[in-house]
């Protein structure tokens, strides 16, 4: 897993690379966290493990500005100086893995970059899988994609047929090639993955 190490404290850095470097992750170190929330959207998908309280970060808006900037593209696991609850709740509610208050206990921070990594590895699953969704339905015809949205607003096949202008059994056969093109082996199941790829719009 990557892991991106936004911090200047030099005693926490050598914590952390001590931590880290017995992990085995691919690390790479920041001092300056406003320069990295900039290039942070530009970097591969990785754990950021960033502290709340660098120069330059406006701690009031952090956690619901600073975390959200990085969570669509990463996850983050969040370290600060003395804080409230506060801090932490809205951290987490920004998409947080978790917040730490210094100084961190080592077996919770290994925890939480587990989970970190199993997030990752779940959004990269996820990614490949609506990649392939996707090649799939480029191989529907338009009319198998008009019979495919008009059973996605629940009409049968005899009413698609007629808003279509076709016969009944010409339906069937197009919904027996989605099937088939879409490597699914029930139409309810090709409506599931044509809702979550949002095919179903007109």
């Amino acid at each position: 897993m990557r892991v991106y190490v936004v911090e200047n404290d030099d005693e926490v850095r050598a914590t952390l690379q001590s931590l880290l470097d017995t992990c085995g992750h691919e690390v790479a170190w920041y001092r300056d966290g406003r320069d990295f929330l900039h290039q942070s959207g530009s970097l591969p998908p990785g754990c950021i493990v960033l502290d709340r309280n660098l120069p330059g970060l406006d701690t009031l808006n952090f956690d619901r500005a600073c975390v959200r900037t990085c969570v669509d593209r990463h996850e983050v696991i969040v370290l600060s100086g003395p804080c409230d609850v506060c801090d932490a709740v809205a951290a987490m509610r920004a998409g947080a893995v978790d917040f730490f208050e210094l100084p961190y206990r080592r077996a919770e921070l290994l925890d939480a970059l587990t989970r970190a990594n199993m997030r990752l590895e779940e959004r990269a699953a996820k990614k490949r899988e609506a990649a392939k969704n996707l090649q799939l339905f480029g191989k529907l015809t338009q009319r198998e994609l008009a019979v495919l949205r008009a059973s996605g607003q629940g009409e049968s096949s005899k009413v698609a047929a007629h808003k279509l202008c076709l016969s009944p059994r010409t339906v069937e056969m197009h919904r027996s090639s989605i099937l088939k093109k879409l490597e699914v082996p029930t139409f309810a199941a090709a409506l599931v993955m044509a809702n979550s790829a949002d095919i179903l719009r007109s």
